[in-house]
């Protein structure tokens, strides 16, 4: 879990199996009322390892998981930074960063 003054992030269920692949998922909530502001958004994690980009907000959460069968996982049991950049629908662009806390 991890949190900052408009967002709030976790990570569900992470399954690591031989130390080479990895099944998961991020939840990333917008912690404000008026969700549907956000005009375009870009969530980085852990230095570009895992980028969500979009038009819009669906919702005031955003779900993604995590699939990986090789290379560098996305989660080694260490705390996470969690950048997020956003768009408001008046063209004003924020930026925020979090640390998911590793349990």
């Amino acid at each position: 879990m991890g949190e900052s003054e408009h967002w709030t992030g976790q990570q569900l269920d992470t399954t690591v199996t031989k130390g080479e692949s990895e099944q998961g998922a991020y939840i990333i909530s917008y912690n404000k009322d008026s969700w549907d502001n956000v005009q375009s958004f870009k969530i980085s994690i852990n230095n570009g390892q895992i980028i969500r980009q979009e038009t819009g907000l669906a919702s005031a959460s955003i779900q993604f998981s995590i699939m990986r069968t090789e290379g560098s996982k996305a989660s080694d049991e260490e705390d996470q930074t969690v950048e997020i950049e956003w768009t408001d629908v008046e063209g004003g662009k924020y930026e925020e960063s979090m640390l998911l806390d590793a349990k």
